[in-house]
Formats: C-alpha cells, sequence, structure tokens
C-alpha cells in the first residue's frame, strides 16, 4: 500500500510513549484486533437505530482514534456523537459512520501491513 494512502498518524502516540517502540506496537496491534469488533457493534447500533448504545460505543471508540492518529474523521465521529445523544440529524449518522468505517478500515489494513500483523 502506498504511503500516501495512509491515513493514520503515530505523532501523537510516538510522543507518548517516550520512545519505547513496544509500547507503539501494543497500541497498535489492540487497535488492530479490537477495532474490527467495535464497527461492527457500530455498525449494528445504526442498522437496529439504538442510539444511545451507539453513542456509548462511538465515545468509547472515539478516544482510540486519537491515539491512532485518525484526526482525517474526528469531525465526523464528534457529530455522530453529538447526533446520537441528542437524538437529531438521525439522517445523517449512517452517512457518517459509512464515512468513518471505511476509514478504519483502511487504517486496519495499513497498520497490519506496515507493523507485519
Amino acid at each position: 500500500m502506498a504511503d500516501n494512502l495512509r491515513n493514520y498518524d503515530l505523532t501523537y502516540l510516538e510522543e507518548l510513549s517516550a520512545g519505547d517502540s513496544g509500547f507503539v506496537r501494543s497500541i497498535i496491534t489492540q487497535f488492530v484486533s479490537e477495532a474490527p469488533l467495535a464497527i461492527k457493534k457500530i455498525k449494528a447500533y445504526v442498522e437496529q437505530r439504538k442510539w444511545l448504545d451507539l453513542n456509548y460505543e462511538i465515545h468509547k471508540f472515539g478516544s482510540n482514534l486519537a491515539f491512532i492518529g485518525l484526526n482525517d474523521i474526528k469531525n465526523e465521529v464528534s457529530k455522530v456523537e453529538i447526533s446520537s445523544k441528542n437524538l437529531s440529524d438521525l439522517a445523517e449518522i449512517p452517512v457518517l459512520v459509512d464515512i468513518i468505517v471505511q476509514r478504519c478500515e483502511l487504517a486496519i489494513a495499513s497498520l497490519t501491513k506496515d507493523f507485519e500483523l
């Protein structure tokens, strides 16, 4: 996968690790193994229109995205979080979740390849 297709930025994680590459690798490994389940839950909650469950899951998942530097979907995550909490703009949520899922799947694929997981 070409570098220009990579959508993650590990700057924050690397700063947080203070040079501990094992820590960086463990966080990435954890993200790659747990993100697919979180994505599956998020998609299911959207399909089932379980907005409060979606709010909880997207909030929890959003904090993990910061470690991986998926900054390109910060706005979408925030909008889903606000809309699902306030039960507003619900028609917009599936579109936003599709964007989040696509970008996360790209990051998972890139991280898996780049870190040989």
